[in-house]
């Protein structure tokens, strides 16, 4: 090998490796900076870290072929995971293929790939590099992205704390809540339905200001296995609620109180959620 080009690698390899430096230490004050740092932001700050390594080591050996002149199309386009993961590849084909080659084409699709793949449990998954051929002769470009999506985030134990006094029948139906989640892959759409679970059970016994929060988190690594998430979350109840009456605005006055008998309505009773609801349903049966 030509001795200025080993010069030339030595010193681009030191770069580097002071890039990744500055890198770490960007991300161990962030994460120290603010203690009550949220799930979402701490995972978000680690993937950035990831993808910042990509940026400095990749992107200069992978970069994407500059296309001028005429329009080049997409011809053929291969995802890659290593390892292999259960992905629709055949839903990215089926909307890039045969598109106009443009600036950004590869980033949008590896972006949704990300995304997906996120929404899937894989938090730390990032692109690993991407190979592009082109076929001046037809106007055609052939890509390749080779993706390593890591290990999942598995929801391993969720805790329930609460931040005023619950009746204890409420506390054991929220903690049998929580004991179903644990071995799930913790995504967006989990973590949705356990906070809407929650806030379920407390709007059906006369809490529906409730809100959920989380209290902490500790996620840890295993030699074998998906990354385990210890989730505790804080249950706010807010000011119990009971019925004084009901309104009906588009009836007439002289209605009200056989509409009250018709729901089997007693003033003072708990707000239940299922109890509105339930209303709602008598009423348009009678077609009120």
């Amino acid at each position: 090998m030509n001795s200025h080009l080993k010069q030339n690698l030595a010193e681009l390899a030191g770069v580097f490796s002071a890039l990744r430096l500055w890198v770490n230490a960007i991300y161990c004050a962030l994460t120290s900076w603010n203690s009550q740092i949220s799930l979402r932001d701490h995972l978000s700050l680690h993937a950035l870290r990831s993808s910042l390594y990509v940026i400095f080591l990749v992107s200069p050996i992978f970069a994407q072929p500059q296309i001028t002149g005429e329009r080049f199309f997409l011809e053929k386009l291969d995802i890659k995971f290593e390892p292999k993961v259960r992905f629709p590849v055949k839903k990215y084909r089926t909307q890039y293929v045969n598109r106009i080659y443009q600036a950004g084409l590869l980033k949008e699709i590896s972006a949704g790939v990300l995304a997906e793949l996120k929404d899937q449990g894989y938090y730390f998954a990032r692109l690993d590099s991407q190979a592009v051929k082109v076929d001046s002769t037809f106007r055609a470009v052939q890509a390749t992205l080779f993706f390593q999506p890591g290990k999942p985030l598995q929801l391993s134990r969720v805790a329930i704390t609460f931040a005023d006094t619950i009746d204890g029948a409420i506390r054991e139906e929220l903690e049998a809540i929580g004991a179903q989640y644990p071995g799930r892959a913790y995504t967006h759409a989990l973590s949705s339905g356990l906070f809407r679970e929650i806030v379920a059970v407390m709007e059906n016994h006369g809490f529906p200001l409730a809100r959920v929060s989380t209290a902490g988190f500790e996620f840890y690594d295993r030699p074998e296995g998906p990354w385990q998430l210890d989730l505790t979350l804080q249950v706010h109840s807010g000011d119990s609620i009971r019925l004084a009456y009901l309104r009906f605005p588009r009836q007439r006055t002289n209605l009200t109180a056989y509409l009250q008998r018709l729901l089997r309505f007693r003033p003072g009773q708990t707000y239940r959620e299922k109890r509105i609801a339930r209303y709602l349903q008598i009423l348009r049966r009678q077609e009120f």
